[in-house]
């Protein structure tokens, strides 16, 4: 088995909210799980199926979308990972409370209105017609120094009720990152978050594995639970689950096993790094794709793209041909990006989309 064909994933990762940022491993976070997941040479999913939306991009109706695509798309027999890595807040205290996640969009003065309640996200998982759901919850997070960071002075992390609603349903399990008394740590030194640490070792086959080939649901948890505390001894991980009878796999278990049939794929850019890139190269290369050769250098062949009438017509038409695998048999996106790096190793711009 060199694909977990049926499956499908959105990973969310925000750092950058106003007022209250969260250390860059958050967003690492997001970006790793998914990396992981569309790997051929570890859990397998298909590229295209793993979905990722990153500070800017996780807005509240970006999310809700991408949930809907999940709701719309995954079939009974598919499993689905949903990942989030962020702020988390109560909105309320007491027995009723409830909570919501945050997206880089919320309004302090409308937390409520502009977050992703428990019970909207509830309604969300229970339209997704896929019987395997794993919900992974890196809410409220704290670096290692300083104190737990708040939003608007909410009780950090989703309420106990939230994680009981979440996880109703055959086949629905949550793991979330501490309790509701808890915050979320990342670690001085550690690139990722503690809790989404463990889950990538226990993704890559660190948790106890059958031999199967596949990462089941309850080997990832026990995993987690014991790495997370021996790490960060004031966080404990939780598992929620209702009617739950199988033990369903999460991922393929491959080792990092590279196939000379089934190259490594590199995960699909959003449309908002496209357009970055777009314009960083409208402005660099103000003559299109043949300035200063930086095409035919990057390994593209000009005769391939669609000629246009103005400079920005070629770039926009170059980097759709190399969005959509032509421009030429010696060009990637990754090789492209490389090289106008190295015309402009100043150019910030440049820079922050070679990290995307």
């Amino acid at each position: 088995m060199t694909e977990f064909a049926k499956a499908k994933a959105l990973c969310i990762g925000i750092a950058k909210y106003a007022g209250s940022p969260l250390p860059s491993s958050v967003t690492n976070d997001a970006r790793d799980v998914a990396a992981l997941l569309a790997d051929p040479a570890f859990c397998g999913y298909p590229a295209n199926d793993v979905h990722l939306l990153l500070d800017g991009g996780a807005t509240k109706a970006t999310i809700e979308a991408e949930l809907a695509w999940l709701a719309t798309c995954a079939a009974p027999d598919e499993t689905v990972a949903i990942f989030f890595s962020g702020h988390g807040a109560q909105l309320s205290n007491g027995a009723d409370a409830e909570g919501c996640l945050l997206p880089v969009d919320f309004d302090p003065a409308d937390v409520r209105g502009s977050s992703i309640t428990g019970k909207q996200l509830t309604a969300a998982l229970n339209a997704i017609k896929a019987q395997r759901v794993a919900l992974f919850l890196d809410a409220c997070h704290a670096g290692a120094t300083g104190e737990p960071k708040s939003i608007a002075a909410l009780p950090a992390g989703l309420a106990a009720r939230d994680y009981e609603a979440l996880a109703q349903g055959s086949g629905r399990v949550v793991m979330a990152s501490s309790r509701p008394n808890e915050v979320s740590w990342a670690l001085n030194g550690m690139s990722n978050s503690v809790f989404t640490d463990a889950l990538l070792r226990a993704l890559r086959g660190e948790a106890a594995l059958r031999g199967d080939g596949l990462v089941r649901v309850f080997e990832v948890f026990h995993y987690i639970a014991d790495r997370v505390p021996a790490l960060e001894p004031r966080q404990h991980p939780i598992f929620k689950a209702a009617d739950m009878d199988q033990n369903f796999p999460l991922a393929l278990y491959r080792g990092g096993t590279k196939s000379a049939a089934q190259p490594a794929r590199v995960l699909p850019r959003e449309d908002r790094w496209w357009q970055a890139l777009e314009a960083v190269v409208c402005k660099i290369y103000p003559a299109g794709p043949n300035d200063s050769e930086i095409w035919s250098r990057a390994g593209g062949d000009i005769s391939q793209l669609k000629s246009s009438q103005n400079a920005r017509g070629a770039w926009h038409n170059a980097l759709n041909a190399l969005r959509l695998g032509g421009g030429g048999p010696g060009i990637s996106v990754q090789g492209f990006v490389e090289a106008v790096a190295a015309d402009f190793p100043a150019n910030k711009e440049i820079e922050e989309l070679k990290a995307l």
